[in-house]
């Protein structure tokens, strides 16, 4: 129809997989020459590697959302009290970050109530699920459902209610909220799009991610509310028993809760999270050999991301590693001075630019102490973390160490606004910060760093002034000779 005599095309192929082809095409010729294949052949590789790169680039950024979202969620579950406020906030990280028309949570109606349930205003339920839709395919079988399109799915039937509201596209995830008496799962994730989506692995593990902590905290509440007293007419022995009772299964219950929280954080989150740092520092090497700066520092701002992600979720594991006296160090022979120094090389550039200079001033040359390494920088993270976030530009952040018979103490003073008396007493404790509010979902720095301390039986304590700043000292045992 358009007058083609003659056309040649190349598949772009990236090892065995398939990514397209590209194609010349003439009106006048009756072929092509080796020469204009051979060239066409050139373009394609260039053109395969660029479209690679900026997939990996794509889904590691967007897998940097996904792992954000996941432990701004589980940092929540450990304080919340309330399922709701988990099961809003999941709905709403969900729809953040995948951008969907719509996101629900619901559960199958049992004995008791359908318990937590969101959606969207207007949206109708997907449950009691329509025979053959996603919703009832993921109930049915335990297995998250993926639609593309609707208008061209055999596997699945397209419900009236998302027909109507023009959704082509939709992923539903099995959430399991029940541990006993139910085989299949009793509650979904649905995400749904308008446009024609192609939904990947990448986003199940996600969805899957954010669903268990909503079961987790799901079943903890349901366990608080079932404990609670009726405040029937009992005598004393019995409510104190009752009392006694409630407050032991709560416990157990939210001990259970921290054990399904920790198995998430490690499983969901490291392992997709070092796919994503291996993609980018890859892709980085790769941008900055090719002097192209501006995926440069697109990637290294991922790679931002996914070191402030390490560091969340190796501080939500440590809160709850100490909580539970299981803290667990390796410690062998330090040079002290060299910790100051190394921990000095670390945060030079931040406080640099931030416009504050850390000098180590070290009175314990050729001094060794006994420690877990790579804990006691963390320690030193923290607390000149801290340091730096409360010092004004032009000021100086001091490290000292010093000699206190068979213990060193370690010192990182600034010179910041200092610390009110009345906070000095639950500095230490867990969502405390520095600062002058207590803060959500973070502020467990000083709660960590003093845990590894104390499991290195030193101490850790803080001297403050307001208007002159503050310093922290932790203490360390000498190594034997």
């Amino acid at each position: 129809h358009r007058g083609v005599q003659a056309l040649y095309g190349v598949p772009l192929l990236h090892g065995e997989e398939l990514i397209g082809v590209v194609h010349i095409g003439s009106l006048t010729a009756p072929g092509f020459s080796e020469q204009d294949r051979l060239m066409l052949g050139s373009m394609a590789s260039r053109a395969t590697a660029a479209i690679v790169q900026h997939s990996l680039r794509a889904a590691a950024e967007r897998g940097s959302r996904q792992q954000a979202a996941v432990a701004a969620l589980a940092a929540l579950a450990l304080e919340a009290t309330e399922p709701r406020q988990i099961v809003e906030r999941a709905v709403e990280l969900v729809a953040e970050v995948l951008a969907p028309d719509a996101v629900a949570f619901e559960r199958v109606k049992r004995a008791g109530g359908p318990g937590v349930q969101v959606r969207p205003e207007g949206w109708p339920s997907q449950l009691p699920a329509v025979p053959g839709s996603p919703a009832e395919r993921a109930l049915a079988t335990g297995q998250p459902v993926i639609v593309d399109d609707f208008r061209s799915e055999s596997r699945c039937a397209w419900p009236l209610p998302l027909r109507e509201r023009g959704v082509l596209s939709a992923v539903t995830v099995p959430v399991r909220v029940s541990r006993e008496g139910h085989d299949r799962p009793d509650g979904i994730v649905g995400v749904y799009s308008r446009l024609p989506r192609a939904f990947d692995s990448q986003d199940v593990v996600f969805l899957q991610a954010v669903g268990n902590i909503v079961a987790g905290a799901i079943r903890r509440g349901r366990s608080a509310e079932t404990q609670r007293p009726d405040g029937s007419g009992r005598d004393g022995d019995r409510r104190q028993g009752a009392a006694g009772r409630r407050l032991r299964q709560e416990l157990r219950q939210a001990m259970r809760f921290r054990e399904d929280l920790l198995a998430i954080v490690s499983h969901d989150l490291r392992s997709p999270l070092a796919a994503i740092n291996l993609s980018a520092a890859l892709l980085a090497r790769q941008s900055q050999a090719e002097s192209n700066a501006r995926i440069h520092k697109q990637l290294e701002t991922i790679l931002r991301a996914s070191g402030r992600m390490e560091r969340l979720i190796g501080n939500l594991l440590d809160l709850a590693n100490i909580e539970s006296g299981r803290l667990e160090v390796d410690p062998g022979v330090c040079d002290a001075t060299m910790l100051l120094e190394e921990a000095v090389e670390l945060h030079a550039p931040a406080a640099a630019a931030k416009g504050v200079q850390v000098a180590a001033a070290a009175g314990v040359q050729g001094v060794q102490v006994h420690c877990d390494h790579a804990r006691i920088q963390r320690v030193f993270s923290h607390l000149l973390s801290n340091a730096i976030k409360f010092s004004g530009s032009g000021t100086v952040i001091r490290l000292l160490a010093a000699q206190e018979d068979d213990r060193v103490r370690f010192t990182v003073a600034d010179s910041g606004p200092g610390i009110a008396p009345e906070r000095l007493g639950r500095l230490f404790e867990p969502y405390r910060s520095a600062g002058n509010r207590v803060r959500k979902g973070t502020g467990l720095g000083l709660f960590i760093a003093k845990g590894i301390v104390e499991a290195h039986r030193g101490r850790l304590w803080v001297d403050s002034t307001p208007g002159e700043g503050s310093a922290f000292h932790f203490t360390l045992p000498l190594a034997e000779r």
